[in-house]
């Protein structure tokens, strides 16, 4: 009752004395959040800690190891993968669940029921082969009105009498699935590599205008391995696949076995739009204005790379959180972290930030602890979280998590909190609204032995435990540079962070973003109930439309649980 009198009273007399200024004279209005640039103490992760394990298995007993994942924008979580008996399988399974409540009993199982997206042929038989179509190992990211797209995959050909596969390459087309349904996406990617316009392993990320770009992957796979490294886009508006870079045209540099990482930026850089990194530890970037296409290979590569040797093949990539204030903690916005790498190199316990402002690498940050598919998830008070990978052998360092605070300097610190499995390659990690971060499936230390796990669990920061804002208000759109009220209560809020919603495969989240937005508190009472007025971003490029999670900070960097919002 407290809150509906501070909300319903509070909010109409004090609020609207002030509403015009503020909500009719657009973003430059609203003073920059609270706080600016004040001086930031390192986060203690004291109470930290892991989940119990639960299992997937279907309805009839198989076991469903998940190796892609997304949140929503209900909220629950999507998943595809293997459905398997006692080995993977190319078979995929797609299903959605809700978020286990913190603090709860876990089961040691569930029982899920999953349905096959749409693909053109699924056990398809073709004179003495039979021909199978999947979206593991695709690309997957949000589109902007929500749905979640898949595209890419393997195209399997296998002997029907002896079940050898005999010919393996891409998937040349996309799914979208909106929580309740699949639909094939009409026609057939465009972008040609060395034999077909297919793709195995592709990045899609979401543009400012709201298009896919469609980056690298296979078109064949076996009885050898082909890169496709044309680049191409997917508009939604119209379905149409348009190759903007041909394979001749397009920099070899930009290949990457597991998923070249690339993101969009927030403004251009050396009149870029894009900026991306590959295996080799080669920043690239992307002009998509032009037709076709233009590039700039970078030659600064990541320290310790050589053209040509892998450095960062198994690294993870994050795309740094993109600040109000550009340079404030010592990056431009733009820059993006990528850690470990490599198997036996120094790439293993490295970090390395690049920024594509001024084409130069950071000073490495070594964690001590080496790591090969490490997970990097962006929490909402800007941490780095590295979770998951392995070592060369089963160190059990890797199973204790790491952060890395942009605010302090990039300062390394280790969770106490210790996971029973190792994840490396296939391995899952996706922030949730509630704060927590789920890890799900992941072979062991070598890959080719081991079964991905069919199994998940959660791991909470230890702000989890501590007090924490509470969002009571909120809008469910937010437009570019659009003030609109944010009520809370229990802390007050001192600063305002979108994340866009996971979309993870192998270790990379194609779609995430984190974005710091104006607040500035304007009425509180002595219960520390609060309205604040927060302003959306500036623009597509900062934040290409779509939903995101908003979470409001306190002044020790202690976030909410978040509400998802509509931006654009």
């Amino acid at each position: 009752m407290r809150v509906r009198r501070f909300v319903g009273c509070i909010a109409i007399a004090m609020l609207m004395m002030s509403a015009v200024s503020l909500l009719g004279a657009g973003a430059d209005a609203v003073v920059p959040a609270i706080g600016g640039t004040q001086a930031l103490s390192p986060i203690a992760t004291k109470g930290d800690a892991f989940s119990s394990v639960v299992t997937f298995r279907t309805p009839d007993g198989l076991l469903a190891a998940p190796i892609h994942g997304a949140v929503m924008p209900d909220g629950r979580v999507f998943l595809l993968g293997h459905v398997q008996a006692d080995k993977p399988e190319m078979m995929h399974g797609a299903w959605t669940q809700a978020v286990d409540a913190p603090g709860a009993v876990l089961p040691k199982q569930v029982t899920i029921n999953p349905i096959m997206a749409p693909t053109d042929l699924h056990g398809t038989l073709s004179g003495d082969y039979t021909l199978d179509d999947s979206f593991v190992c695709g690309g997957n990211t949000f589109l902007s009105d929500g749905r979640l797209m898949i595209a890419g995959g393997p195209r399997t050909v296998t002997n029907t009498l002896t079940g050898e596969l005999v010919l393996a390459v891409g998937v040349g087309y996309g799914s979208t699935y909106d929580g309740s349904a699949w639909k094939r996406v009409p026609g057939f990617m465009a972008g040609k590599g060395g034999y077909l316009a297919t793709r195995w392993y592709p990045t899609l990320t979401r543009l400012a205008d709201g298009r896919i770009l469609v980056t690298g992957g296979f078109d064949v796979l076996t009885p050898f391995l082909d890169p496709n490294v044309s680049e191409e886009i997917f508009n939604p508006v119209d379905n149409s696949w348009t190759e903007i870079s041909s394979q001749q045209q397009t920099p070899p540099q930009t290949h990457d076995a597991d998923y070249t990482a690339v993101f969009q930026l927030p403004k251009a850089a050396a009149g870029s739009d894009v900026a991306m990194i590959g295996e080799d530890g080669v920043p690239i970037m992307l002009n998509t204005a032009t037709t076709p296409a233009t590039w700039r290979v970078s030659p600064n590569l990541r320290p310790g790379a050589t053209n040509g040797a892998t450095y960062s093949s198994g690294a993870g990539t994050a795309l740094l959180t993109i600040r109000l204030t550009d340079n404030e903690w010592g990056y431009h916005n733009g820059s993006f972290l990528t850690m470990g790498g490599a198997l036996g190199t120094s790439a293993m316990t490295h970090a390395d930030v690049y920024d594509p402002i001024t084409d130069a690498w950071h000073a490495t940050i070594d964690t001590g602890v080496a790591r090969h598919y490490p997970a990097t998830v962006v929490l909402p008070d800007s941490r780095v979280l590295v979770i998951n990978g392995h070592d060369t052998t089963a160190t059990p360092g890797v199973l204790s998590p790491q952060y890395i605070d942009p605010a302090n300097g990039f300062a390394v610190s280790t969770s106490p909190a210790v996971a029973t499995e190792i994840r490396g390659y296939h391995n899952v990690a996706m922030l949730l609204p509630d704060g927590r971060v789920l890890v799900a499936s992941g072979r062991d230390v070598n890959r080719d032995t081991s079964l991905e796990k069919a199994d998940y669990a959660y791991f909470s920061p230890s702000y989890m435990a501590k007090p924490r804002p509470v969002i009571v208000n909120a809008p469910l759109k937010l437009g570019y540079g659009q003030n609109v009220f944010l009520g809370t209560t229990n802390r007050k809020p001192t600063d305002a962070m979108l994340v866009a919603l996971p979309a993870m495969t192998h270790s990379f989240d194609q779609n995430q973003r984190s974005i710091q937005i104006k607040l500035r508190s304007i009425v509180a009472d002595a219960a520390n109930n609060q309205i604040s007025v927060i302003t959306g971003p500036s623009d597509a490029n900062v934040a290409p439309p779509g939903d995101y999670m908003l979470f409001a900070l306190d002044a020790n960097r202690v976030p909410s649980v978040a509400r998802i919002v509509h931006i654009g």
